[in-house]
């Protein structure tokens, strides 16, 4: 299971590679075949009519010309390895410049002039303005395509930077939750030895469901769910007839994405408040539904009134919030409340699927 986790993690970033590179590409497309060819075209038509020498011929065979300057030009740019200039050009914004503004000055040397004009006194010979206004669109280009560059970087290191936090508050929920379960079997077993190896087998479950989950950013509702139901079956068993739950699952969300283990602490903390203080009976009820774009989860208790301040200061509550805010940053609600009627605890996030679900692993 860890190798497929490990499968599924890899074709997950190979995906959002591809999606970059591509994307990337496209937009330098965009700029070398569409954009500067249709500028520099403008620029030119406009000359042509200044001067009177405007007509679709010309103009037509002045565009053909500019598309495959640019072309050319763009072919040698995403192909800087063959030629050696790569390395040079990926030490700098300056070195990127002169790499494009030495491609582009050879390239329309070649090629230049872009429109024959007669022989007249009248059209001086004006190489250094085309030449500077052509510099000047270069040195833009690069900038913008620089900008985009450190934009990526700083957003690759908040990444970095998240997924370590992530990392750390895993760590401090998951020593929680096997504290709080080996206290449970250590609690049956001098009385009740049959009953503390059920516990045993039923804990190996929940802790093999756990790493699996703990491997993993994200996780489908079902395998959410599974984890809580196997949590609950042993909270049963150590409560007996004090204890009963249901869990309603809205079909339409079985394959949505969560956080992993987010419910965790919830789950821990009704148990915890809600079921082990008191000698009656309690019920728990864990249900999602969908509203549109948004992942409603609840989980509802039967327990007594309960200091709402003292939860939402614990360390559960401070886990999730946490978490929440670095996945979805202000797109996202949770609450506790407690009545006469009981407690209850509500996720809002938005509706995702959670796609590695459907990969081949």
């Amino acid at each position: 299971m860890r190798r497929n986790n490990d499968k599924k993690l890899f074709l997950e970033y190979m995906d959002s590679v591809s999606s970059e590179l591509a994307s990337k590409n496209t937009l330098m497309a965009k700029i070398f075949l569409l954009f500067w060819p249709g500028f520099n075209l403008v620029i030119t038509t406009l000359t042509l009519i200044s001067l009177g020498e405007a007509s679709l011929t010309t103009i037509l065979h002045a565009g053909a010309k500019l598309w495959f300057v640019f072309a050319i030009a763009y072919v040698i740019v995403i192909n800087l390895r063959l030629i050696g200039l790569d390395e040079f050009a990926k030490k700098g914004l300056i070195n990127q410049i002169l790499v494009h503004v030495i491609i582009f000055i050879m390239i329309f040397s070649v090629f230049s002039p872009i429109v024959e004009l007669p022989e007249s006194d009248n059209f001086p010979k004006v190489m250094v303005v085309p030449f500077f206004f052509l510099i000047l669109q270069i040195v833009v280009y690069v900038a913008v395509m620089h900008i985009f560059q450190q934009q990526r970087n700083a957003f690759e290191a908040n990444l970095i930077i998240k997924d370590a936090e992530l990392n750390v508050l895993r760590a401090q929920g998951n020593p929680h939750f096997l504290f709080n379960t080996l206290n449970l079997i250590a609690t049956e077993l001098p009385e009740a030895p049959e009953k503390a190896q059920e516990l045993i087998y039923d804990l190996a479950d929940l802790l093999r469901s756990s790493i699996d989950l703990s491997n993993q950013k994200f996780t489908s509702i079902a395998e959410e769910l599974n984890w809580v139901r196997l949590f609950l079956t042993i909270q049963q068993k150590r409560f007996q007839d004090r204890l009963s739950f249901c869990i309603d699952v809205d079909k339409e969300t079985e394959m949505l994405r969560l956080p992993a283990l987010i419910l965790q602490p919830i789950i821990e903390n009704t148990v915890k408040h809600a079921v082990a203080p008191y000698t009656k009976k309690a019920h728990i009820t864990v249900k999602t539904t969908l509203d549109g774009n948004k992942l409603n989860i609840e989980v509802l208790d039967t327990g007594p009134v309960q200091k709402n301040m003292l939860l939402k200061e614990g360390e559960g509550f401070r886990i999730i919030k946490k978490t929440l805010n670095l996945h979805y940053s202000n797109d996202h609600s949770f609450s506790f409340n407690s009545s006469a009627d009981g407690g209850k605890t509500s996720i809002t996030i938005p509706a995702v699927e959670n796609r590695l679900e459907h990969q081949e692993v």
